[in-house]
Parts: C-alpha cells; sequence; structure tokens
C-alpha cells in the first residue's frame, strides 16, 4: 500500500482538481479499484515462497515451460538487485568513484548499466538453454514424489478467505 500510495494520491487529487464523472467520488473508487487489483497479487508474493507456489502451480496443470517463465519473473527483481550491488562492489574495488557529486554518480551510470544488462542478457540464454535441456515441451504430466502439504493454519486460512469472497459476491449481488 505505500509503493501505491503515491499513485492513490495523485489519482484523488486529479479527480479533485479537474472533476469528470463525479469528481472526488471517482478518484476515490478508481483508488480502490487500484488496490484491489494490487494487492492480491502482491499479498501473495509477500507470503508465498516461489519454489512452493511454483510447485503447486504445476501440480494444478500449469505447464512446466510456463511455471518456469513465471518462476524467473519472480526471481528478476532480487536476482537484478543482487547484480547491481555486486557490480558497484567491483567497480569500487576497481577504484571508480560511485560516491560524491552528482556529476561522479552520473558518470557511473553508463558502466554500471552495461555491466548489468549484459549479466541479464547471459542469464537470459542460460535459461533458454535450460529449458531445452530439460525437456520442457514433453506431453506427459510430471509426476510428483511428496504430496501436497499445508498447515492446518493455511487449510483454515484459506476457508476463512473463500467465506468471505463468497459472501463479498453475496453482498455485491444483494445490493443490485
Amino acid at each position: 500500500m505505500l509503493a501505491l500510495a503515491p499513485v492513490i494520491a495523485s489519482t484523488i487529487l486529479v479527480n479533485a482538481l479537474l472533476p469528470a464523472d463525479g469528481g472526488r467520488t471517482f478518484g476515490l473508487q478508481a483508488a480502490v479499484r487500484l488496490l484491489a487489483v494490487a494487492l492480491p497479487p502482491s499479498l501473495l508474493f509477500i507470503t508465498t515462497r516461489t519454489d512452493r507456489l511454483l510447485v503447486d502451480l504445476e501440480r494444478r496443470g500449469l505447464p512446466p515451460g510456463s511455471a518456469f517463465v513465471v518462476g524467473t519473473a519472480l526471481s528478476a527483481l532480487p536476482q537484478t538487485l543482487e547484480r547491481a550491488r555486486r557490480v558497484v562492489d567491483a567497480l569500487r574495488a576497481r577504484g571508480f568513484d560511485t560516491e560524491g557529486s552528482i556529476g561522479t554518480r552520473l558518470r557511473g551510470i553508463p558502466p554500471l548499466t552495461q555491466a548489468i544488462v549484459q549479466g541479464l542478457l547471459a542469464e537470459v540464454e542460460d535459461r533458454s538453454l535450460a529449458l531445452e535441456v530439460r525437456g520442457f515441451r514433453r506431453v506427459r504430466r510430471r509426476t510428483f514424489l511428496d504430496p501436497p502439504t499445508d498447515t492446518s493454519g493455511e487449510g483454515l486460512l484459506r476457508l476463512c478467505l473463500l467465506a468471505l469472497a463468497v459472501g463479498g459476491i453475496a453482498y455485491r449481488f444483494w445490493l443490485r
């Protein structure tokens, strides 16, 4: 929610200053819609380990190649941040000044960007080769050795969320 705060504030402000179809009310509705779209996936990715999510998606029928793509997308940002930290450390070890004035920092952007992009391209090539070697285009479903595990709290939470969703849908239809 904190990451969306500037977007929500600007939505409300723009709709308050330039009213169209309801002004502030429309801005608040747009902000609530934005939160409704952004919060569920955010909560999912914050509370669920990526490896567990991918295994469960495959178990439910997602093709292995698609699960690999989803896993790659979810792990891209943390890996890129780690790569940037290592590149900055390497530049500093070679005597490159990464602290100081704005001009000094701006001069450090091209080598940093070049190293990160080259690393990402090499990683994309490695991942595409891994897809081909591991046979992600096979037609048979994967056989899992371990059963899906849920703690009792997860099962209870799932039932509560399902009841809340059904209640929300019923309430929505009741208002009409």
